[in-house]
């Protein structure tokens, strides 16, 4: 006898089958979300690789306070760099590469350069007053150029001493020597040619910063330079902190490259270089020439103004220059022979300084022309309302100066 199930578990049977059909559909939903959300996702990366190659870094950035106007990146791998997944820190990473790579301005000279009788000064022209009070050369080009400005410039030195601190004369040490960062070991200091070389102050800085004065860099480090008062020989020491790094020391063998921490620190920079004016050169002009071109091989440097001297004719260093030319006639606004020979030698890269002042100094400072300035042009003489004494300019010498600089680093594609 075959028994008959109840009516229940027909029920039950029956629901199972429903739940069964719902769990399939439920289940085939999820696969397919999960199939549609690996699409879009893997869609996604596809076209974020290609925005990604599609980024185009802006190539030019003004930074005004830089001085530099201009920043390219043109490699591939520079613009990467630049690149960040929300592009927030784009910017910052630029301006940072920016500073690295941003050049500056050094002034290497004498008292000309250094600024030696710069006095209150008040500009006026048409479009009001301006202060240059104890403006000197390096402080009107940094204003006009917008660039980080070094002066270099110390009173008093002549050519050769200013080729050495530059860079350009080559100093060595005399003698195998040990030094360390706690007591001076005995050393002399020589020139290409054994000359003894001192200095006012070796790390070649002037009146710049004198935070660490007598520095200079051997081997790649920091070093410091002292006067052995009981001898004529000078102590040097690392300049590393013995409290904070223990004891150092260096083995420096003789004729060791020593080079003045301005020069090295600033061996890439835009170089102003003005000198001769208080000799150095013994009157042959190739010898001057040959002191300029050593600082410019030096830095490995193309961008270079060369500063033309303002003394007056027949009243400079220069003793083969008289106040007429060989036709009997006053210099005036034509070349010296010294000026001639540089502007032979260095091109557009030449300024005669002398020319300028004489026809646009008073004009840039707002200044009249007096029947005296007239007759000062006419003989090649710079206006004595630019001047504090026979050569030193007063602020209105150095910011016409100063313009004139800038004007001709303009011509030279050097800034904007």
């Amino acid at each position: 006898m075959k028994i008959k199930k109840p009516i229940f578990f027909k029920s039950l049977k029956f629901l199972g089958i429903i739940v069964a059909a719902i769990l399939i559909i439920i289940i085939g939903a999820c696969i397919e979300v999960i199939l549609s959300r690996a699409k879009i996702k893997t869609q996604y990366e596809t076209n974020d690789n290609i925005e990604s190659q599609n980024i185009i870094v802006q190539e030019e950035v003004e930074i005004e306070s830089s001085g530099i106007m201009e920043y390219k990146i043109n490699s591939e791998s520079e613009k990467n760099d630049y690149i960040s997944e929300d592009n927030s820190d784009t910017l910052e990473k630029y301006k940072e590469s920016y500073e690295d790579n941003r050049r500056s301005i050094s002034c290497w000279g004498d008292s000309m350069m250094e600024g030696i009788g710069k006095s209150k000064a008040i500009i006026y022209t048409k479009d009001g007053t301006k202060d240059i009070s104890y403006y000197d050369t390096p402080t009107t080009i940094q204003e006009l150029t917008l660039m980080d400005t070094y002066n270099f410039g110390i009173s008093g030195e002549n050519s050769y001493e200013i080729t050495l601190r530059a860079g350009g004369i080559a100093i060595y040490t005399d003698r195998d020597i040990w030094i360390n960062n706690n007591l001076g070991t005995n050393v002399s200091l020589v020139d290409v040619n054994g000359k003894i070389v001192y200095m006012e102050d070796y790390s070649g800085c002037g009146n710049e910063y004198k935070d660490y004065p007598d520095t200079v860099v051997i081997n790649d480090k920091l070093c410091q330079i002292e006067r052995d008062y009981n001898s004529s020989e000078l102590l040097i020491s690392l300049c590393s902190n013995y409290d904070e790094v223990g004891y150092e020391e260096m083995y420096i063998p003789q004729h060791s490259l020593v080079i003045p921490q301005a020069a090295c620190e600033h061996k890439k920079d835009i170089l102003i270089l003005e000198m001769g004016s208080n000799g150095g050169w013994n009157n042959d002009y190739q010898e001057l020439i040959h002191q300029y071109q050593s600082i410019i091989d030096f830095c490995e440097c193309s961008d270079y103004i060369i500063v033309g001297d303002t003394d007056n004719p027949g009243a400079s260093e220069d003793i083969n220059q008289e106040i007429f030319n060989e036709n009997g006639e006053y210099i005036g606004i034509k070349n010296t022979s010294w000026e001639t020979a540089l502007q032979e030698t260095f091109g557009s890269h030449f300024l005669n300084t002398r020319v300028y002042l004489i026809e646009n100094g008073l004009s840039d400072c707002g200044l009249m022309q007096t029947p005296e300035d007239i007759i000062d042009a006419q003989m090649g003489f710079i206006s004595t309302q630019l001047k504090t004494d026979w050569t030193h300019f007063n602020s209105y010498g150095y910011y016409s100066k100063g313009k004139a600089i800038y004007l001709k680093g303009i011509e030279l594609g050097y800034w904007d």
